[in-house]
């Protein structure tokens, strides 16, 4: 007990160091997404960085640290293939990423409901392209709350798509009396900030753990 908190700054220090290492490859990245919109992959490679940062202040040794962003690449290269536009696929790296307060399964798994069968044992699992009764949402968030499942759907709305505003109204209203709410997100704001594109999502989901 008495080494912890020297493990601890040891894994700071190494943190800080790789975050060092990292600074001209964002600079670089930060760009090339505004750039070349829908890279998912540099979307991936932002968020790592304060992924990094939020697992360090949990005091996980820097194995850890490194398997958990294994798994997320590993998620995240899982979920790029069912993802049908390259705002999704900023979407997916988002998600993965986000800042999930008190689930256990994190980095949230990613499942395929076509090819997986029944859903993962994990307490957060992303779904892209799930069929939800008539729709299909472009993502759902699946987590366990008090034993039961609730599904949040994240909607990615690019300009040259869903132009009917009355229609995914009424579609969006239609999914919340089944108790699904929706969040939409624009394609622009996924391509510059999408941390904060789906914040409402998951300040959303949170606020349901939080009350578990």
């Amino acid at each position: 007990m008495s080494e912890r908190p020297v493990e601890r700054r040891q894994t700071f220090v190494q943190v800080g160091e790789a975050f060092e290492r990292f600074l001209h490859d964002v600079d670089l990245g930060r760009q090339e997404l505004t750039e070349n919109p829908g890279r998912g992959t540099t979307t991936l490679d932002l968020g790592m960085l304060t992924f990094r940062k939020r697992a360090a202040t949990l005091g996980l040794s820097t194995v850890q640290l490194e398997q958990a962003e294994a798994e997320a690449r590993r998620q995240f290269r899982k979920g790029t293939a069912l993802c049908e536009s390259p705002i999704e696929r900023d979407a997916l790296a988002a998600l993965i990423l986000a800042p999930w307060a008190g689930f256990g399964t994190i980095p949230p798994l990613v499942h395929d409901a076509k090819a997986d069968g029944a859903l993962p044992a994990g307490d957060i699992v992303i779904v892209p392209q799930m069929a939800f009764v008539r729709f299909r949402l472009d993502f759902a968030v699946v987590v366990e709350i008090g034993g039961v499942r609730r599904i949040v759907a994240l909607e990615c709305d690019g300009e040259e798509y869903h132009q009917d505003h009355l229609k995914d109204e009424a579609r969006d209203d239609y999914l919340k009396s089944w108790q699904v709410p929706v969040f939409r997100v624009r394609g622009k704001d996924l391509h510059t900030e999408a941390d904060d594109a789906i914040r409402a999502a998951v300040n959303h989901v949170n606020d349901l753990k939080a009350l578990e």
